[in-house]
């Protein structure tokens, strides 16, 4: 589902925000989700079915950006400030990376107003975002060339080479470790074999002196039982 829905995203971005022509405020090559959204909205008759679309997809993006604040953080060059830990975070942590998160909403807010545009036009968010924000004096230009959108890829494809890395590193640091529980399965396994194999012979070699004892007692009863009798 990930996967899916990231491919698609990336499909968006790259058919409706920034292949256009001319570039960079011309038509569209395609309007891709936003056609898909108007669709679901008009012809299937089911208005909310458009906005649960893109609530999925906003609310997709939000989820990466927590699990990007999960995996790295904040960082001050290669220190962790607040990291998060299983089984060993501290609420104060907690909260600094909550509020990372938050400070991400308003940024996730913009971008899909820009990237869903056709859809959500005549709204309030979008005559915020798309005539307000993007007419600010300094902002405008990173706005009009996309400069934000060219950095989110740039991100997007560091973090796909870190996690690969990453999960390469930890499977085969998973699989090293498996090894060796077997291997220390195995030697306590035979360790356990001979101490089981040494208290067997040792119980033979005691009961084989206790067995002659009772046969030689055997023996003498019987002897004596004979001569009583005779």
């Amino acid at each position: 589902i990930s996967f899916t829905l990231t491919l698609v995203w990336v499909l968006h971005i790259i058919l409706y925000m920034l292949v256009r022509n001319p570039y960079p405020n011309g038509i569209p090559i395609s309007y891709f989700l936003n056609t898909a959204f108007s669709w679901a909205s008009k012809e299937i008759n089911f208005a909310l079915l458009g906005v649960i679309l893109v609530g999925t997809f906003a609310i997709y993006l939000l989820f990466c950006a927590l699990e990007g604040t999960a995996r790295l953080g904040l960082r001050f060059l290669i220190v962790e400030i607040h990291p998060l830990k299983v089984g060993g975070t501290y609420m104060n942590s907690l909260l600094f990376n909550l509020s990372l998160v938050l400070l991400c909403v308003p940024a996730l807010v913009q971008f899909c107003t820009v990237a869903f545009a056709d859809y959500i036009v005549l709204t309030n968010a979008a005559l915020t975002f798309n005539v307000f924000v993007q007419n600010m004096r300094f902002f405008n230009y990173f706005f009009e060339y996309n400069i934000f959108v060219f950095v989110l890829l740039g991100v997007m494809v560091l973090a796909a080479v870190f996690t690969y890395c990453c999960l390469r590193d930890k499977n085969k640091k998973t699989s090293a470790g498996l090894r060796e529980k077997i291997d220390r399965f195995k030697e306590k396994g035979q360790i356990d074999e001979k101490e089981k194999n040494g208290k067997v012979k040792k119980t033979e070699a005691t009961d084989q002196p206790n067995k002659q004892r009772a046969e030689g007692e055997a023996e003498s009863s019987d002897e004596e039982v004979e001569i009583i009798k005779s």
